[in-house]
């Protein structure tokens, strides 16, 4: 009889945790593994959704996107690369200043892994010195696959959006419409165009009315 129940509770705990590998992977992560890599975070994949823009050119629209988010209360992460910081440093001081996440990220023309490292470096103090923060997070762009291990090299947590909203095609409707595939746990990329400046009330209204409050992304880390 007690190795009856002893088999039992053996099964029931190995269906216990594929049960929750199998739901893990169904939440909408964008790098996962179980190992804790500070490369590989784990997202909860419940609660909030966090809308990360990164910025890697100086843009107009940027003014009207942060009137938005602070006329709503809201709060976005910014992921910036050390050239924009250095041109743009009196914006990314405002974006600071109003309580945004600052996250690096690296230019689309970036190669090697050690030109990457030293781009992130440089990123990383030419962001602290201009906002007294030291940005702890890596946005790494799906096309620039080693910037996650340069990351890695330099203690930075890599994320990446787990839905883009493709904001340099269509209409500000096309790009709200966009939204549809939202669900806890998710990261929104969105660049910063005229278009999303413009869609960006509905889509904080939007996702509101779906019950998703809007958050770090640090409050959807594991780790």
């Amino acid at each position: 009889m007690r190795k009856t129940i002893g088999a039992f509770a053996v099964n029931a705990a190995v269906l216990a945790a594929v049960l929750i590998m199998y739901l893990t992977l169904l939440s909408p992560v964008s790098v996962m593994t179980w190992s804790g890599s500070r490369a590989h975070p784990v997202y909860y994949g419940g609660g909030g959704a966090s809308i990360l823009i990164p910025i890697t050119w100086d843009v107009s629209s940027l003014d009207p996107i942060l009137h938005v988010l602070g006329d709503n209360g809201e709060h976005a992460v910014f992921a910036v690369t050390g050239e924009w910081a250095e041109a743009c440093a009196d914006t990314l001081a405002r974006i600071a200043g109003e309580g945004h996440e600052l996250a690096v990220t690296v230019k689309s023309s970036a190669g090697e892994p050690g030109e990457l490292k030293e781009e992130l470096a440089s990123a990383l103090d030419t962001v602290e010195r201009i906002t007294g923060v030291r940005p702890q997070l890596l946005y790494a762009p799906p096309a620039i696959a080693s910037a996650a291990s340069a990351g890695n090299a330099l203690g930075l947590i890599t994320v990446a959006g787990t839905l883009d909203l493709d904001c340099g095609r269509g209409s500000a409707f096309d790009i709200a419409e966009r939204l549809e595939g939202l669900s806890p746990g998710s990261i929104i990329t969105a660049q910063p165009t005229a278009g999303f400046a413009r869609a960006l009330p509905f889509l904080i209204e939007k996702i509101k009315n779906m019950g998703i409050p809007i958050v770090s992304i640090h409050k959807m880390l594991y780790n």
